[in-house]
């Protein structure tokens, strides 16, 4: 007997059959998807953001005065035990402008801002002149630093003396300078600085590169100020834009 007439072969009930229940299977899985979704969306949306690593900003940098030391142009036992102190942080509430003096022969000179172009001077280094430095230092920035551990005096204060500022330099010295993320870098680092960020596109980019570590800290404090010298200072040039002409 020949059912073709009423029934369809086997490969073609197969695909009705499923043709069938398709429909009754598919809200089921799309109701499975769609909740996935929203599970992933609420997921992400209770996740706690990332916490970023604390970038250096303006609101960390601090003014700061300005400790100078001068060392002979060969070291000694006391030129070696103010390095250590520096070094170990004794004076780490203050700017410290290390430069080397030919014109001393004996004793490292240290001077603390006590005014307008007014310093008072220490050559050498002892219990007392550390004590000293760091008293004279604290009473005219405002910070204090505690009692440190006790040195082998050798040398004398000298009086109050008044400073005249270099009228060669390529820009003015300060008796203060802002600190850069609570340091005071060295001079690459601060011609990095000082073309980059909140500063980038107001020097002139060779000018920077001509000045000293004190200039550029001097420039930089200047700036956060609001009083740069503008009689030193070089500004950074526009880009030149090329003129566009229409076709003819």
């Amino acid at each position: 007997m020949n059912y073709r007439g009423n029934f369809k072969t086997f490969p073609e009930g197969l695909i009705g059959f499923i043709i069938l229940i398709a429909p009754l299977a598919m809200p089921g899985r799309t109701a499975d998807a769609q909740q996935g979704v929203v599970t992933q969306a609420h997921a992400t949306q209770t996740l706690p953001p990332e916490a970023d690593g604390k970038q250096s900003t303006e609101d960390d940098e601090i003014c700061r005065l300005v400790i100078k030391v001068d060392f002979p142009k060969t070291d000694n036992q006391a030129s070696s035990r103010l390095r250590a102190d520096i070094k170990d942080g004794l004076f780490a509430d203050y700017a410290i402008s290390e430069t080397r003096n030919k014109r001393l022969r004996k004793y490292p000179k240290i001077s603390v801002p006590i005014g307008r172009n007014r310093y008072r001077v220490w050559y050498g280094y002892s219990t007392s002149i550390r004590d000293a430095v760091l008293k004279s230092a604290s009473t005219h920035s405002g910070v204090k630093r505690k009692e440190n551990s006790a040195i082998a005096p050798v040398a004398f204060l000298e009086e109050p003396k008044t400073v005249e500022s270099d009228k060669e330099t390529a820009y003015p010295h300060r008796s203060s300078w802002w600190t850069v993320a609570k340091r005071y870098p060295d001079r690459e680092a601060m011609v990095k600085h000082l073309s980059s960020g909140q500063h980038e596109g107001t020097f002139d980019l060779d000018w920077l590169n001509s000045l000293t570590r004190d200039e550029l800290h001097a420039l930089h404090s200047d700036d956060h100020e609001k009083k740069i010298n503008w009689d030193y200072a070089v500004r950074a040039t526009e880009p030149e834009v090329a003129a566009t002409t229409s076709a003819k």
